[in-house]
């Protein structure tokens, strides 16, 4: 052999470089897939568990728990949740009329369920106790281990007496307005027809309090805690959301009219998940990978499987060469 001239290669020799060197290429992918570069995505998965209440969401940053069945139980925050905040929405009164004399009607819509933005940062344990308020009955409540946040239900708010007026063109009408969320009705006092202002988180509005809406609410698109309306048939009103006081539909004509029931409270917890715990998975040469998912283990195997083949084929043509 001269000093210019190139060893022969066996077609094994070659081919055992050749997966070797895939093996190891597909080894290191492997690792950079199983480990996720920086960190994996956040998901629904990280929220946490199943549990037997409420119903659970993710809206890209932030999990999402809304309970609305008035049934007292609890609710366990995984471990790690941050920035934990709540929406608490007390039912709505019902509203009532009556007919003195067959000409006139007198009457009164419910009142909203208060609003409530609560921070849950500094909670004693993971255990929280929810009970939503039922229609014009209870508050709604949150209970850890040491305190409560409550939002009172719409009978537990006083009357807005001085609204007590004559809708402008029905003579033989008389009707107090419930408040809403924010307060007394708006528009024209005299047409005494308009409902109380509703609470609205997705439109930045604040609570009964004056408390600004917390970030991990913002996506709530609901109004609510609206004070009960006002509507004279053959007009209907359309369906509001949780703490909607009770309303009415007044036939003037006959001196009646129709009680709308109030809407329930509803509570909703957000908070800010950590990523899952990884499980370690080994690999054909007894190093761990941390898979996140079955499809980066199932890479790591098979790269630590490419490159034991190729280390298995490379002595083979170096025993092939002793021979030759």
């Amino acid at each position: 052999m001269t000093a210019s001239a190139l060893p022969l290669v066996s077609n094994h020799a070659r081919t055992a470089r050749r997966v070797g060197a895939f093996g190891a290429m597909a080894l290191g992918a492997a690792g950079v897939v199983a480990s996720g570069g920086t960190a994996s995505a956040l998901g629904l998965a990280d929220c946490g568990p199943a549990q037997s209440i409420g119903t659970l969401s993710f809206d890209g940053t932030y999990c999402i728990a809304t309970f609305n069945n008035p049934s007292p139980a609890e609710f366990t925050l995984p471990a790690g949740a941050q920035s934990v905040t709540a929406l608490l929405v007390g039912a709505g009164q019902g509203s009532s009329w009556i007919n003195p004399s067959v000409t006139t009607v007198f009457g009164y819509t419910g009142q909203g369920g208060e609003v409530l933005y609560a921070d849950l940062s500094e909670v004693d344990g993971n255990t929280l106790t929810i009970d939503v308020s039922e229609e014009g009955i209870t508050d709604s409540t949150i209970s850890d281990a040491s305190q409560t946040w409550t939002a009172r239900g719409g009978n537990n708010t006083s009357l807005a007496t001085n609204l007590f007026c004559q809708p402008v063109g029905h003579d033989s009408v008389y009707l107090l307005l419930g408040w809403g969320s924010g307060g007394y009705p708006t528009g024209d006092n005299g047409n005494c027809v308009s409902n109380g202002p509703y609470v609205n988180p997705s439109a930045e509005d604040a609570d009964a309090y004056g408390n600004p809406v917390p970030d991990g609410l913002r996506s709530v698109d609901w109004n609510l805690g609206g004070g009960g309306r006002v509507a004279f048939a053959p007009e209907t009103l359309d369906e509001r959301d949780y703490g909607q006081g009770g309303e009415l539909i007044v036939d003037e004509e006959n001196a009646t009219a129709t009680a709308i029931d109030p809407q329930l409270g509803v509570i909703v917890l957000s908070w800010i998940p950590t990523a899952s715990t990884p499980t370690p998975s080994p690999t054909s040469s007894g190093a761990a990978t941390l898979a996140t998912t079955g499809a980066s283990t199932t890479v790591a195997w098979f790269a630590g499987a490419l490159s034991l083949a190729g280390a298995v084929l490379a002595l083979a043509g170096r025993a092939r060469r002793r021979a030759e």
